[in-house]
């Protein structure tokens, strides 16, 4: 594996990390630092009413914002093990 490559698994282990220690309000926090500091876009997906997360080219859907983003950990975490 390329360093650059292993700089963007670490970055992507990193987040998803964060993303499932926080619960509740803290979620919230977390969720407005991503948005600002690493490119996290959350949007509402037409005619569908679920919300997807998308950052570091990898995108995941929930039925709100919360779950969206737990679901792009878990997307994150899949992507992970397929480059390793």
């Amino acid at each position: 594996m390329d360093k650059e490559t292993q700089q963007a698994v670490d970055k992507a282990r990193d987040l998803a990390t964060r993303i499932s220690n926080r619960r509740g309000a803290k979620m919230d926090d977390l969720i407005k630092t991503l948005k600002q500091d690493e490119g996290l876009k959350l949007t509402k997906v037409a005619k569908t009413d679920r919300f997807k997360a998308k950052m570091l080219d990898i995108e995941a859907q929930g039925v709100h914002e919360r779950e969206a983003l737990q679901n792009w950990a878990n997307a994150a975490r899949r992507a992970i093990l397929q480059v390793a």
